[in-house]
């Protein structure tokens, strides 16, 4: 019995060997070039990361809070309104406007009138501000806190033109102790360039945050460069296209 099964177990791994060497000894066909070009160049895998909410051609309205933080005569609060209308996912237009409301900063409260006349005989404050935008959103992004969800966001840069009124203070001396202070209200061409930052919230809303920062002349060849900070509210008119 044992010897039956020897020589079954070497007949069986004659014929495998065998076998092995005629297939081994046919010529396996050649693969034209252009077909090794296509699955190792073309067929490369990409990763496309699908936007959840498509915003082109949508239009949105934005009420806006924030602060002007590099100002240290006033504590200024810019509230603002935006209307936006996105030609493509990547590029939009604005149009802005915002009313300043301020209060004397501490160190102004500190100031009487003949210290505010001999360190800074002329000062100005912003009241309001009104302008057109262009936007440039190429960045496009999600995360996930703590396994709650994902939540979609875009970044991109804006630049524009507008409009701002300013309040000018000027402190002259009409006696020995006596000065007295004289304003004026003036319009000045101002261009601006800033970052944005949106968070998708849903179909209807999003948060977006600014920074924004103006330039223009005033008083002469004095370039005043004030920045601000922005927080809003956006609703899409029409509710946003919700591609996955």
């Amino acid at each position: 019995m044992r010897k039956g099964v020897s020589r079954t177990g070497l007949i069986l791994v004659f014929a495998a060997l065998g076998l092995a060497d005629v297939v081994s000894a046919q010529e396996l066909p050649e693969v034209p070039p252009e077909v090794e070009r296509y699955f190792g160049e073309e067929m490369r895998a990409r990763v496309i990361q699908a936007r959840a909410y498509e915003k082109s051609r949508h239009h949105a309205l934005s009420l806006t809070a924030g602060v002007i933080p590099d100002d240290d005569l006033f504590v200024n609060l810019p509230l603002g309104v935006r209307y936006d209308y996105f030609v493509t996912e990547t590029l939009g237009i604005e149009a802005r406007g915002e009313w300043v409301a301020r209060a004397k900063s501490r160190l102004f409260k500190k100031f009487d009138v003949a210290t505010q006349y001999n360190v800074m005989p002329r000062y100005e404050e912003l009241v309001w501000n009104a302008g057109a935008q262009f936007l440039w959103i190429p960045i496009y992004g999600k995360f996930a806190l703590l396994g709650t969800g994902l939540t979609h966001l875009e970044a991109g840069i804006q630049a524009g033109l507008g409009a701002m009124g300013v309040k000018g203070h000027r402190i002259v001396q009409v006696g020995p102790t006596a000065y007295r202070e004289d304003t004026s209200s003036s319009v000045k061409v101002y261009g601006d360039i800033g970052v944005i930052l949106q968070v998708y919230l849903s179909r209807f809303f999003a948060l977006r945050l600014e920074y924004v920062q103006f330039f223009y002349k005033s008083g002469g060849d004095n370039l005043f460069l004030p920045g601000e900070v922005t927080l809003g509210l956006s609703w899409f008119i029409i509710p946003l296209d919700v591609a996955l």
